[in-house]
């Protein structure tokens, strides 16, 4: 299935993959432990582009579409 999928998006995962490494899975039980949502992975999120992925690029969107 993933070879049926456009290179950027393989390319999104990827991104997304390392970065749930790095900045959730470390701090993840610990965030669940504390009853804490973690506002500053949100906002790096937000600074990766992830977080409007359908909203129109002239409203701060990536308009990468549904699939991605």
């Amino acid at each position: 299935m993933n070879e049926a999928l456009p290179e950027s998006h393989r390319e999104l995962q990827r991104t997304l993959r390392d970065f749930c490494e790095q900045n959730v899975r470390p701090k993840a039980r610990e965030w669940d432990r504390d009853e804490r949502f973690p506002i500053e992975v949100v906002r790096e999120l937000g600074q990766l582009g992830v977080l409007g992925m359908l909203v129109d690029e002239e409203h701060g969107g990536s308009q990468m579409g549904a699939l991605a």
